[in-house]
């Protein structure tokens, strides 16, 4: 796989982006910086990293075998794929509706993937990652965050710890390619945090205590409510409240 490192960066996403816009690169490819001062999350989001501390870098993949509508698909890959790379350290890894994935209930990592759509089918799609490693004191306007050395005090090689996050993209991807969704979208539904387990959420500034009954092929949350009524909802449409 090819790999671009760079010192400093506004985002790993944009920058894949101008490489796709300029250069011809047969197949997949990796960016990674050091430093990336305006990293982006979901919608509004945006991602906070100390320098040099963690890893903030975006995967290319052109998975020209998937539709448009199958585009969940990949979401689902890359969040086990980083809870592959935890469960090597660690215990109680969640991954949490829509993009986060928590250590104990904390988070440790978050995704941001991003598609080019020609017709019906998916061109290319950039997976963006920040993922705390060796960073000990956050801002704080971040809730709950958690990293490696935080829970395990050790300076991690951030250079081994990449390697194995692509190995683990490596290994889904190729289950996605042959076929395997159904079991992946099962490893996924057991993964996630707060499965069938009854809750308080919020919509619309109203609370409700209802559970997960599942992820639908758009990647709407499918919540059940304590009066069995069934909702789902989109990114930024519901809340967990903790």
């Amino acid at each position: 796989m090819i790999k671009k490192i760079y010192k400093r960066l506004k985002s790993t996403n944009i920058k894949a982006q101008e490489i796709l816009e300029k250069e011809a690169i047969m197949g997949q490819f990796w960016i990674q910086t050091d430093d990336q001062y305006q990293g982006r999350g979901l919608g509004s989001n945006s991602w906070i990293s100390d320098a040099g501390k963690n890893i903030t870098g975006s995967l290319v993949i052109y998975p020209d075998f998937l539709k448009a509508d199958q585009q969940f698909e990949l979401s689902v890959i890359a969040s086990l794929a980083v809870r592959d790379l935890l469960n090597l350290f660690f215990d109680n890894v969640k991954i949490k509706w829509p993009n986060d994935i928590l250590v104990n209930s904390n988070k440790i990592a978050g995704l941001l993937i991003e598609h080019s759509i020609v017709g019906d089918m998916i061109k290319h799609s950039i997976i963006g990652l920040g993922l705390n490693v060796n960073q000990e004191i956050f801002p704080d306007e971040i809730h709950d965050p958690i990293s490696f050395k935080l829970l395990i005090p050790y300076d991690f090689d951030i250079n081994e710890i990449t390697n194995l996050l692509l190995g683990c993209f490596d290994k889904r991807l190729k289950q996605l390619k042959n076929g395997h969704f159904d079991r992946l979208k099962q490893e996924y539904l057991q993964s996630l945090y707060r499965y069938k387990e009854f809750a308080p959420f919020k919509s619309n500034n109203i609370w409700f205590r209802a559970r997960i009954n599942g992820v639908d092929k758009y990647g709407q949350l499918i919540l059940e409510t304590e009066t069995g009524e069934i909702k789902k909802f989109g990114f930024k449409e519901v809340e967990f409240i903790d």
